[in-house]
């Protein structure tokens, strides 16, 4: 049995738009300690999670801090 097709189509009243730049910076992860604490402070901004990410950069929740960032030897993404 071959599963129905689907047409899904999204609009949107603008095209996307580009992310300003990430007013920080997250260094060289090979650099990182063992447990894989970055850095603290920043935002959560999109461009700034995307700079992180891009740098291998993670946020972590933490309960004493809001803005922990880990680069974690080994790491997992899903």
């Amino acid at each position: 049995m071959n599963p129905p097709r689907l047409s899904i189509e999204a609009r949107t009243p603008c095209p996307p738009q580009p992310l300003p730049a990430s007013p920080y910076g997250f260094g060289d992860v090979r650099h990182a300690p063992p447990d894989g604490f970055i850095a603290h402070g920043g935002d959560f901004e999109p461009s700034t999670i995307i700079a992180a990410y891009a740098s291998g950069v993670f946020p972590w929740p933490h309960p004493d801090e809001e803005y922990l960032w880990f680069s974690p030897d080994p790491r997992a993404v899903i």
